[in-house]
């Protein structure tokens, strides 16, 4: 897990529940660094925007409070919000980033909206993105979802996947997508030392194997056999080995999964 993790809010609403669902990722004694970016050099608006800005930080510091974490919240005027967060990972000495992914019912862009793009494309430490369903659910013990294409997932993945249930409680299902009459042999066991997961199969014809939809459906299917849980996948489950868009099918995840979706790029 993360001994600093960087939380960028834009809204009141979101202060509580962004910090609360962030601790799942914090090491004891670590701290969290809320952050409210003001993107604008206009004086009048800064100051406006800054004045508002003490309901949105003042929340963060109650929850940490309440969890026993450390709260550091900044609040800057910054050019473009991606610059604000990516300066204050370097001031502090981040080793992590947590952000929200915002309206993707009611937009046609795809999950890399520009500020997460953004940040994803040069941030030099971990950074997590999840949907707004990840934040209502205050379930313990949550099971952690993995889909991917291959004999296993991306060790990294696995390894975040250990750690978060070491620390939260839960358990490890790992969803393997096989094309139908491949050579794979399947998930070998002990793919990470101490980790215990299950594993369930999915076969899908090969034209259906590169159809971003069908591959996501399929994760959908399996996923509500197991009553849901958060889906945690990463830009490479798909191994590169199959012409598949991950951006489309991150993006129908995010957009179609009833239940929490938890992105990690490292």
């Amino acid at each position: 897990m993360y001994k600093k993790i960087i939380i960028p809010i834009e809204k009141e609403n979101d202060s509580e529940l962004m910090v609360y669902y962030a601790s799942k990722f914090l090491k004891k004694g670590g701290t969290m660094v809320p952050i409210h970016i003001i993107d604008t050099k206009k004086a009048p608006e800064v100051m406006r925007r800054w004045r508002n800005s003490v309901n949105i930080i003042l929340p963060t510091y109650e929850t940490g409070a309440e969890l026993g974490i450390t709260v550091e919240p900044h609040v800057r005027s910054a050019k473009t919000i991606p610059d604000g967060i990516l300066e204050l990972v370097d001031e502090v000495s981040a080793d992590s980033i947590f952000m929200l992914l915002k309206n993707v019912k009611y937009t046609n862009k795809l999950f890399f909206t520009t500020v997460i793009d953004s940040v994803l494309r040069y941030s030099k430490v971990d950074v997590l993105v999840t949907n707004r369903l990840a934040l209502i659910s205050k379930k313990s013990n949550e099971k952690l979802l993995i889909p991917f294409i291959g004999n296993k997932p991306p060790e990294r993945l696995l390894k975040f996947a250990k750690n978060f249930t070491d620390k939260n409680g839960g358990s490890i299902i790992l969803i393997n997508i096989n094309v139908k009459n491949s050579k794979n042999g399947g998930v070998g066991k002990n793919i990470v030392k101490g980790m215990k997961y299950f594993v369930k199969q999915i076969i899908l014809a090969p034209y259906n194997i590169v159809n971003s939809k069908t591959v996501v459906d399929a994760i959908m299917k399996e996923v509500k056999k197991e009553n849901y849980g958060t889906i945690l996948i990463s830009e490479d489950i798909f191994g590169g080995k199959y012409i598949i868009s991950h951006v489309k099918v991150l993006d129908y995840l995010a957009k179609k999964a009833p239940c929490p979706v938890l992105f990690l790029k490292r």
